[in-house]
């Protein structure tokens, strides 16, 4: 893909859009309602959990196939969040076009226009190009930066994220309370397991150990 300048265009997987599950789904913060994206990141919040998912980097934008009748893909561009649906819609076109295993390119979207009020996301598949347009969510996107520095100290420990969902989604069940936690425990030693414990209503009790995956 030439470019008449060296501006290297944003590239975008679906792993960027398949946050939408953490926007926030009630209509007192509108702002929270969608995905922002910036040229580097996408992040995603309901104001109580928030997820930020890098731009991918494995491969080179100036490999993106030249698409016909269309301008160049946007690479340095002003933030916008990007509505939880038209989110969907953007899965709906990685879904319905084949992944490509010789041609990894051709798994990203790009950026077409991001004027004042909307934002256009295409993707091709050397077959076709498909695009979804938006209108672009109006207000102020919370100051998330803070958030993902860490402070103080911590105890690292790697673990099959697999295996912690299985154990999370029983307890999801488990809990009859619609306020109910589970307690996480993280050892000290990092090849000791985590621990959880939740409890029921009636006091039947179920306790889990996850072992952390060894550096081979």
């Amino acid at each position: 893909m030439k470019k008449e300048n060296n501006e290297k265009a944003t590239l975008l997987n679906r792993y960027n859009f398949l946050i939408h599950t953490f926007c926030d789904k009630s209509s007192t913060r509108p702002e929270l309602g969608g995905i922002f994206i910036s040229p580097d990141h996408s992040v995603a919040t309901d104001g109580v959990k928030m997820i930020k998912v890098d731009n991918p980097k494995d491969v080179n934008s100036d490999d993106y196939p030249v698409l016909p009748n269309k301008s160049n893909p946007l690479g340095k561009f002003n933030s916008f969040i990007l509505p939880q649906e038209k989110a969907k819609e953007v899965l709906s076109v990685f879904n319905n076009q084949k992944k490509s295993e010789t041609l990894p390119i051709l798994n990203h979207a790009i950026i077409m226009k991001n004027d004042k009020d909307n934002v256009e996301i295409g993707k091709t598949d050397l077959e076709s190009f498909n695009s979804i347009t938006s209108r672009k969510i109006e207000g102020e996107y919370p100051k998330y930066n803070e958030l993902f520095i860490e402070r103080g100290k911590f105890i690292e420990i790697s673990v099959n994220p697999k295996l912690i969902k299985e154990i999370l989604d029983f307890y999801v069940s488990f809990i009859d309370n619609p306020v109910g936690d589970v307690k996480i425990k993280v050892p000290v030693k990092a090849n000791e397991p985590i621990r959880f414990y939740g409890k029921r209503d009636s006091g039947q009790e179920a306790k889990a150990v996850l072992m952390p995956m060894k550096n081979s």
